[in-house]
């Protein structure tokens, strides 16, 4: 069980991964959602995802339904959106029957991250 860390702030992700890497998580960074794709279809121990939702290129919204589009339904995986220059109700979730299973704005409460993919990575959740 991992989780990957995407946003294009080098410095966000150096410093969340290793802040989550320290409190005993599984974690990767990716700085582009390019990568992010590439590393989530070669890892299969990755099962959830934090991305930012306005980065360069491909929007975070973009990379999920990507990642929905590709993952096969038996590869489980969660999704939490981090943002500081948006509202939920302004991503267009639930269209294409997009979801995400945690919204967090920046400045990122470190702790309420920590506590939800505590309870994504755990192997005993349920998968929808």
């Amino acid at each position: 069980m991992a989780v990957l860390f995407v946003d294009d702030d080098v410095d966000t992700v150096e410093e969340l991964v290793e802040l989550l890497q320290f409190r005993g998580l599984a974690v990767y960074g990716a700085t582009r959602p390019e990568d992010a794709l590439r590393m989530v279809l070669a890892d299969p121990e990755i099962d959830s995802v934090v991305i930012d939702v306005r980065m360069p290129g491909m929007s975070g919204v973009e990379l999920i339904r990507q990642l929905q589009a590709v993952l096969p339904e038996a590869r489980p995986m969660r999704f939490f959106v981090a943002t500081g220059h948006a509202y939920r109700s302004d991503l267009g979730l639930g269209e294409d029957g997009i979801s995400i299973d945690g919204f967090f704005t920046k400045p990122l409460d470190v702790n309420g991250l920590i506590a939800a993919l505590t309870v994504a990575t755990n192997p005993r959740w349920v998968s929808r």
